[in-house]
């Protein structure tokens, strides 16, 4: 099944909708408003400005392969034929307290070419925490595993679902990228010892063949994918790809943040969510 897609969707109907309800949803306007002309976030803009910058290569999960300059990446993939094992720049802007090589100054850089989509709410988060009468703007802001993302034909993100109990927005620049989406209750269905399995490996077509994705689409330039926490994706790059990303947890979420914050959390997921704390209250001081 195709995705629902969708323009002209205000916050006040985005939330019920879909936030509440946990259905994705393609917004095809979202970034229409992004940028005059000559100010625009191109594909030859980002290969141009950030060349030498080093950023993150990470495998078809998200374990990091290396840090490059990110000529390197396109020197010697960005126009070759689509192959498997093709390295995905993930080029995150810092989330935890961590000295790295991150995306922060480019963000920067950027600032001024994008802003929040006009269709998710400028307040009532939980992470990052931000209440009224306060707003926030991930463009300027710390968001988790906010991201540049760039890749080549070929490369991909596995099928996965978010951490922090949050949810995503991937804003497509440039490329096409394929998304095969699974709602949360089919977790148990493609786990094997334990792991999520890769629906793209032939051992996994037996499994797959009884679990039929809820969503296969192709996200085209200009379009905006909201995806729900819990929800299952499997990303596939189909043509040399730019991307903008950043995960959260609205206030209609609350609770169930307050559940999941209150569980057994994995030592690099409470140290995300105390850096964003830490933010909040250098925010409030």
């Amino acid at each position: 099944m195709k995705l629902q897609r969708c323009k002209q969707l205000e916050p006040s109907e985005f939330v019920p909708r879909y936030m509440v309800a946990g259905r994705p949803v393609v917004v095809v306007d979202a970034i229409d408003a992004w940028g005059q002309p000559g100010r625009r976030l191109s594909e030859a803009f980002f290969l141009r400005t950030f060349a030498d910058a080093e950023v993150q290569l990470y495998d078809d999960l998200f374990n990091l392969v290396c840090v490059c300059p990110l000529r390197e990446y396109i020197e010697q993939y960005w126009h070759a034929e689509p192959v498997s094992g093709v390295p995905y720049v993930r080029w995150y802007a810092q989330f935890h307290a961590t000295e790295f090589e991150w995306a922060d100054a480019a963000f920067a850089r950027i600032s001024d070419y994008w802003s929040m989509p006009y269709f998710l709410p400028r307040c009532g988060y939980e992470l990052p925490r931000c209440q009224a009468p306060h707003t926030i703007d991930p463009a300027r802001d710390a968001f988790p595993a906010k991201g540049i993302f760039l890749s080549a034909a070929g490369a991909r993100t596995r099928l996965h679902s978010d951490p922090w109990c949050s949810d995503a927005v991937l804003c497509q620049l440039s490329g096409r990228k394929k998304v095969v989406m699974y709602a949360p209750g089919a977790a148990r269905s493609l786990t094997h010892d334990g792991e999520l399995i890769d629906i793209e490996a032939p051992a996994a077509r037996l499994q797959t063949s009884h679990c039929v994705p809820d969503f296969e689409d192709i996200l085209a330039p200009g379009e905006a994918l909201y995806v729900p926490a819990g929800w299952l994706h499997h990303v596939s790059t189909l043509t040399s790809s730019i991307s903008l990303t950043w995960n959260f947890v609205h206030g209609v979420h609350a609770a169930r943040f307050r559940t999941y914050r209150e569980g057994s959390l994995s030592s690099f997921d409470r140290n995300v969510l105390e850096y964003f704390d830490t933010l909040a209250l250098r925010r409030l001081g």
